[in-house]
């Protein structure tokens, strides 16, 4: 027979999650639109110095055009239109095997204080940069600064303009043993 203290331990671990569960999926959940994504790599040089850098970036501007540059000799295949970037297995471990660390960044309004679209790029998993376009709608959770992608209301129909850059990483960080 469990003993006292097991019993009040245990309910109390119970009680702790379903608490946390209800922070991390209803509590705090915010819903924005989806205006910004990275791809982020760190890598070691000189003498184990972390420097890091962006592979990709997308935004949407006030104006609803899509800005977004890229090195497609990195992330070219992630890359199906200026709204759509989603990072499959294969090319998720190249990136890690060419690299220390490898995040990706969501931004989406409402996850900051401030006025109209606020809000703060935040490492989220790799599904949920998947999931999350830039113009969707995007029910996220931002815990412990980091955004975790609960539901996602894809944008259909997108009508704005698109600048699209490319860029050679490794030039930009020649200094940097790149």
């Amino acid at each position: 027979m469990p003993s006292r203290r097991a019993v009040i331990a245990g309910t109390g671990t119970v009680a702790g999650g379903v608490v946390l569960g209800w922070v991390a999926t209803g509590g705090l959940a915010q819903t924005g639109r989806v205006v910004r994504k990275r791809i982020g790599v760190s890598w070691e040089y000189g003498g184990g110095e972390l420097w890091h850098g962006d592979l990709l970036q997308t935004h949407i501007g006030p104006d609803g055009e899509i800005g977004l540059a890229y090195d497609p000799s990195y992330v070219g295949p992630a890359v199906t239109g200026p709204r759509d970037v989603s990072v499959g297995d294969h090319l998720h471990e190249a990136l890690e095997d060419e690299f220390r660390n490898v995040e990706y960044r969501l931004g989406v309004c409402g996850t900051a204080d401030g006025e109209d679209c606020a809000y703060r790029i935040l490492r989220a998993g790799r599904d949920g940069f998947n999931r999350a376009q830039l113009a969707d709608s995007a029910t996220v959770t931002d815990f412990a600064d980091r955004l975790f992608v609960h539901e996602v209301t894809e944008t259909s129909e997108w009508s704005g303009t698109a600048t699209v850059a490319e860029f050679d990483f490794d030039r930009r960080h020649t200094d940097r043993g790149r």
